[in-house]
């Protein structure tokens, strides 16, 4: 795999992939959270932080080939898929920020403008 655009590819394909399990594990949790399985959620948080982890070091590689031109139809599909699934993420994040709080915690005050838009 010695060209750059090959390198690219198995790169953002393997980000694609950590992207997809974050989002599987982020649901898991959040099911977890509801049902009040804390213990359980905890452990899926660390499997959440291996991922992460992962990531993080796919997106450090895939910057020190930034300075290639290289581009084509399937690494602009992946990384739209990558912002699909790093949206869903977020979504799943909001959904269950709120299930993270104990019951000795205040509520979290959402201002007008930001309970409106997650409407």
């Amino acid at each position: 795999m010695t060209d750059p655009a090959d390198r690219l590819r198995w790169i953002l394909e393997q980000e694609v992939a950590l992207h997809r399990e974050l989002v599987r594990l982020a649901h898991l949790r959040h099911l977890l959270l509801s049902q009040e399985k804390c213990a359980q959620a905890a452990e899926v948080a660390a499997a959440e932080a291996a991922c992460i982890a992962a990531v993080r070091d796919l997106e450090r590689s895939r910057s020190r080939l930034s300075g290639c031109a290289v581009g084509g139809a399937e690494m602009s599909r992946l990384r739209r898929k990558i912002g699909i699934l790093v949206r869903r993420l977020a979504a799943l994040e909001r959904a269950s920020g709120s299930a993270w709080l104990t019951p000795a915690d205040p509520p979290v005050a959402w201002p007008a403008d930001q309970a409106a838009s997650l409407n």
